[in-house]
């Protein structure tokens, strides 16, 4: 009895044994699991507040970026425009100061259907807007020309219109044409009145006796204009002596 007592006893001791090693090999277990948890949160927390920080700087660059692009836009004394570089061309943007110059507000010449090629631009001038986008596009060279406009009160304008291809795709062709229009109707006006004048003096000069005349500050007197009457004075043709350094107004004067 006394030796089965003994095994009974290192049995249930070896049995103990083995338990509080399971045991314990499980408490370590857990710890393992419970540190490597806390690992994955804290570096979860961390990598969401790395994303939150970044997120919020980019956010408030942007911002500012934004900023000073609307305050860039809004005092110039033009409008700023982004358009789709391909045949059926239609505006995608427009900067508040279109308003000043059409008439109509940035949502009303943006879009698929914007009106700005179709109804704005006066029909005469469509296809000069049309050809140099086309060959903005096409030869990837910036824009630069001057039409005119109809204003949403009636008024006709005249626009001066420069851009650049922008934004180009893997095989080298634009997707839009980015620039600035600005009002140039008073220039145009004050040249059309000049012109009027310069035509009206003119007229004047080739029905007086007398002899107008323009000539370089040298030598020769080389002359630049002489009016009509020049001929009937001196026998010389205009044609004879303009530019000339042989025949020259210091030749004819009399010695």
């Amino acid at each position: 009895l006394a030796k089965a007592r003994d095994v009974i006893q290192d049995a249930q001791d070896q049995w103990w044994t083995r338990k509080l090693s399971e045991l314990a090999e499980l408490r370590a277990f857990q710890t393992n699991v419970s540190l490597s948890l806390v690992l994955i949160v804290g570096l979860v927390v961390a990598t969401g507040y790395l994303v939150y920080r970044n997120t919020a700087r980019l956010t408030r660059k942007l911002a500012d970026s934004d900023r000073r692009f609307q305050s860039l836009a809004s005092n110039l004394d033009g409008a700023i425009y982004r358009a789709r570089a391909e045949d059926p061309f239609f505006h995608l943007f427009f900067s508040e100061g279109i308003f000043k110059i059409a008439g109509y507000t940035p949502e009303e010449l943006v879009g698929p259907n914007e009106p700005f090629f179709t109804h704005v631009t006066l029909p005469e001038d469509r296809s000069i807007a049309t050809r140099a986008l086309v060959r903005a596009r096409e030869e990837r060279v910036p824009v630069e020309v001057e039409y005119r406009i109809r204003h949403k009160d009636g008024t006709v304008r005249w626009i001066h219109e420069r851009g650049a291809p922008a934004a180009f795709d893997g095989e080298g062709v634009p997707q839009f044409i980015d620039g600035l229009i600005i009002d140039v109707t008073a220039r145009k006006e004050a040249e059309a009145k000049l012109a009027q004048t310069e035509e009206r003096v003119l007229q004047l000069i080739e029905h007086v006796d007398e002899v107008f005349y323009t000539c370089r500050v040298d030598n020769h007197w080389t002359a630049v204009f002489l009016s009509p009457s020049f001929h009937q004075l001196t026998g010389y043709n205009v044609e004879e002596v303009l530019g000339s350094t042989t025949t020259t107004l210091a030749k004819l004067v009399h010695p």
